[in-house]
């Protein structure tokens, strides 16, 4: 959703992808059903979540949008989920883990998660599938994505 990120800055590796957007890149419902028909009519054959920094769904939280919202359009928003977190990472993780465990979708497409960093502008891998093209050869299968030193693998 933040024209911040643009999808071609994120490499080659990317070209040709489907992009769904949504405030805080989060897994909702509505993303889930999104997938299903990208994977069943549209031949998506694999799931790559981006967040990034400086989103300002951290710097907000469910409580000040439902409160500001009743104060501009009157309606209570109670019932509204807008899925605010506090550490990217964190809800990149859970995000990634909701996808895994869809009953629709899991088993069938290789899940996996990046944080684009807008100012150094390149991809820290936090969650890598090891069925996803983005894999490196080198990691032992059901390895989840580190550096041999143990710091997140760095795509530009």
């Amino acid at each position: 959703m933040d024209p911040r990120v643009q999808v071609g800055d994120f490499g080659p590796a990317f070209d040709g992808a489907f992009v769904l957007r949504n405030a805080g890149a989060r897994a909702t419902h509505d993303v889930v059903r999104s997938l299903i028909v990208a994977w069943r009519v549209l031949g998506v054959h694999e799931v790559v979540v981006v967040h990034h920094t400086d989103c300002r769904m951290m710097a907000v939280t469910e409580r000040e949008l439902r409160d500001d919202i009743a104060a501009v359009v009157g309606p209570d928003a109670e019932e509204m989920d807008f899925f605010t977190f506090t550490d990217a990472h964190t809800s990149l993780e859970e995000d990634v883990h909701q996808l895994e465990r869809s009953r629709y979708l899991a088993g069938h497409l290789p899940v996996s998660g990046f944080i684009w960093d807008l100012d150094a502008r390149e991809l820290e891998a936090v969650v890598i599938d090891p069925r996803s093209q983005l894999a490196p050869a080198d990691r032992p299968t059901g390895d989840r994505a580190s550096s041999p030193d143990g710091s997140a693998a760095r795509l530009r």
